[in-house]
């Protein structure tokens, strides 16, 4: 009887969450919200069970920001308890971090992204590693899309985030440097005119690889993007730094009511791939981005929909998607069961770039539902009202 009511009283500590699936986001949230959470059958069935180098090694960059966070994981690795602590940000003393190689900087700077603005002190982070890979979003589009994005979450003062060296997969040897302020509460947002595109702006980088990669993969693009917008400027950036050789790009296209998609490229070793094939590739996912509408491009969905379940409960947060990816659909299920944050789900008719009575919209049809919607939709919510309670001078005026 003592057994089973140690086992009781532990279930009611600890939220239990299964699966490996939304790492990063459930250790976000529970650090966040102050809650313990219980990961359990983590890759239970696979042949390498238990949690990754790169989630280990997130879970190290995680205690570094906080203080008195603890962890910890059966044999195997599939089972981690986690106890978060107080968000201190090192107490503004830089933080220097080496990521895995195996994933790019911006797997670490997206896991953290959502519990950084509610510190003890202002965060000073270098993150070393890969700036660019073929799996996480570059550090570039992560740049030019969440900076000005946060401002419509209410924060007003400037979050810094310079590239000092960039480096490519698989070696990496780059060098982020991140600062932000800290907040109160995070504010809620209301983003749901898209626009038309009016410019469209990217880079094309190459290191320890010949210049002319760079001017192969800007004529490519340019000559796509012509038959659709004039506004066109894509500059170049060649790099010695890093250890390993390679060339990608990253464009960004900005619309008349400040809405931001972005997509990336890259060359990967070991396939066939050239500057022309890189450049035409960049340009065509952004392109069927902006098809898709909505008012954030797919990758930085599961980022924005997490950041408004913890902003404030003063109003309703909003956002319209193009289309939502079956990963954003999943955490949205996280969302619910780890914090009770219900988001509404609405139709959206007015799509500008309507293509539905076309052979090519037939094909876009087939497309999306392979991602999970056919439409455009409205997702709103009630945010959780975090609120930072590591900052003496907060806590006070609450």
């Amino acid at each position: 009887a003592e057994y089973m009511g140690n086992m009781k009283k532990e279930k009611e500590e600890f939220q239990v969450l299964r699966g490996s699936a939304h790492f990063r986001y459930k250790l976000a949230l529970a650090t966040v919200t102050g809650k313990k959470i219980k990961m359990s059958e983590i890759r239970r069935e696979e042949a390498n069970p238990g949690i990754t180098d790169y989630e280990a090694d997130f879970i190290k960059l995680l205690q570094k920001i906080t203080e008195g966070s603890r962890v910890k994981l059966n044999k195997t690795g599939t089972k981690v308890k986690y106890t978060p602590g107080i968000i201190t940000n090192n107490y503004g003393v830089e933080i220097v971090h080496e990521c895995n190689k195996s994933r790019g900087i911006v797997y670490y700077l997206e896991g953290i992204f959502p519990l950084i603005f509610f510190g003890k002190e202002p965060l000073s982070l270098t993150l070393v590693g890969a700036t660019n890979d073929n799996i996480d979003v570059s550090i570039d589009s992560f740049k030019n899309v969440m900076t000005p994005l946060m401002a419509h979450f209410g924060i007003e003062e400037p979050i810094v985030i310079n590239v000092v060296e960039r480096g490519i997969y698989p070696d990496g040897g780059g060098k982020v440097v991140i600062k932000c302020p800290l907040i109160k509460h995070l504010g809620t947002i209301n983003l749901t005119e898209e626009g038309k595109v009016k410019r469209i702006r990217g880079l094309a980088y190459a290191c320890k690889t010949s210049p002319q990669l760079c001017n192969r993969i800007v004529e490519t693009m340019r000559g796509i993007f012509i038959d659709y917008i004039p506004d066109v400027w894509i500059h170049t950036d060649h790099s010695k730094s890093g250890l390993s050789g390679g060339y990608g790009t990253s464009v960004i296209a900005e619309t008349t009511t400040g809405v931001l998609f972005s997509a990336d490229s890259i060359y990967v070793p070991k396939v066939e791939c050239t500057p022309e094939t890189v450049g035409r590739e960049c340009a065509l996912r952004i392109l069927d981005e902006v098809l898709f509408g909505g008012c954030i491009d797919t990758s930085f969905q599961p980022l924005v929909l997490c950041l408004m379940a913890i902003s404030s409960n003063a109003h309703v947060s909003s956002i319209k998607l193009g289309r939502i990816s079956k990963y954003t659909l999943g955490l949205l299920r996280v969302i619910f069961e780890f914090i009770k944050v219900k988001f509404k789900i609405e139709d959206c008719e007015d799509n500008i770039y309507d293509m539905s009575d076309s052979e090519d919209g037939e094909r876009e049809k087939d497309k999306d539902a392979e991602m999970g919607t056919e439409a455009p939709i409205i997702l709103s919510c009630l945010g959780w009202n975090v609120s930072n309670i590591a900052r003496a001078a907060f806590t006070q005026t609450n």
